[in-house]
């Protein structure tokens, strides 16, 4: 935690000397000057917890986003552009709740950029902040309902016997990361790295072990996706469960992992083939996109207690719809509603 707190102040007195505002767009390169998750979650939680944000609902958000500047270090501009993120500067939206009925208006939950939930009670008063990514808030929409989904299915047409439906990586990714020597990580949500990325035929020679392996059911969608994820990182070496619930769920290793129980493949709010650059810093000068990710489509049966894996698939984003076909359905929806967790109402034992 000093750790944190200690670049926490260090990042925010080089945004004060920067003179850079809250419009100007900034990436992880610049490490000057990006909070990561954890520094943007103390520096606001630092700051706001505890005010007294009892307006109008419009004056609340300006005053709400006055604060949000302070507490970063950035001047106060006079007025609030509307910008997407509306925090350019550390690619954020904020939203002020005292329920845990999230309503996003005219846009959809993007999984490269972040939101800050400010937590407030009954009287708004600020009891809690909490920064999440794209990812993590997607999970958080349960009712599948006014929600633009991607959805897919292997075509039966061409159902391959090999498995290993690409046959290469996207030539970004051989360029970028060069040859396969070993994995210095010992956690799977760390950044990747030149020469510690596997190839995508490396990666299917791993986790074809795990075809006709049984786990327990627990009709929990996210709890037994958790334990598929667990025998996968196990299978490629990694010595402990964690990921930073973003695209991809194996970030060092740029996999995607699909538990499918059902043809249909949910593919979220973005297609594999798009080349929207993933959240994370260049590696030797490029930003690994959506279409360079390798989707590991796991093929399973339930019985009972038990689920088990009967086939494993692995293609890359770029030739995704070479193999399977996107449904055509409703593409625009103005409201997404999302229902947060209770535990974000609970006031941290620090404070």
């Amino acid at each position: 935690m000093n750790n944190i707190i200690e670049n926490a102040i260090r990042i925010r007195n080089n945004i004060i000397s920067s003179n850079q505002t809250i419009d100007d767009i900034n990436t992880p390169d610049n490490v000057d000057t990006w909070l990561p998750n954890e520094e943007l979650e103390y520096l606001l939680s630092k700051d706001l917890i505890g005010k007294n944000f009892d307006f109008p609902p419009r004056t609340r958000s300006k005053k709400i986003n006055q604060a949000i500047c302070a507490a970063l270090g950035y001047p106060i501009p006079k007025t609030f552009k509307k910008n997407k993120p509306r925090f350019l500067c550390q690619n954020f939206d904020k939203y002020a709740q005292q329920s845990n009925n999230l309503q996003i208006w005219n846009d959809s939950v993007s999984l490269t950029r972040r939101y800050c939930i400010i937590i407030l009670d009954e009287d708004n008063i600020v009891i809690n902040v909490k920064v999440l990514s794209g990812g993590t808030l997607q999970d958080y929409d349960t009712t599948h309902k006014l929600t633009q989904k991607y959805q897919a299915s292997l075509d039966k047409s061409n159902d391959p016997s090999n498995t290993l439906l690409s046959s290469t990586d996207t030539s970004e990714i051989i360029k970028t990361f060069g040859t396969f020597k070993e994995i210095s990580s010992s956690s799977p949500a760390d950044l990747p790295k030149p020469n510690e990325l596997m190839t995508i035929k490396e990666l299917h020679n791993k986790l074809q072990v795990l075809e006709h392996t049984s786990f327990p059911f627990t009709g929990k969608s996210r709890v037994d996706g958790d334990a598929l994820q667990d025998l996968v990182y196990r299978a490629l070496g990694y010595k402990e469960y964690r990921e930073n619930g973003q695209l991809p769920d194996l970030l060092n290793q740029l996999l995607e992992i699909k538990k499918q129980l059902s043809p249909t493949v949910d593919l979220g709010l973005f297609k594999p083939d798009e080349t929207i650059e993933l959240e994370m810093p260049s590696v030797n000068g490029y930003i690994p996109t959506i279409s360079d990710v390798r989707y590991a489509i796991f093929y399973c049966s339930q019985n009972e207690n038990q689920i088990t894996i009967e086939k494993i698939y692995l293609v890359t984003g770029k030739e995704f719809f070479k193999y399977f076909n996107l449904f055509e359905g409703k593409r625009i929806n103005k409201k997404l509603q999302l229902h947060l967790p209770k535990e974000l109402w609970e006031v941290p034992s620090n404070n």
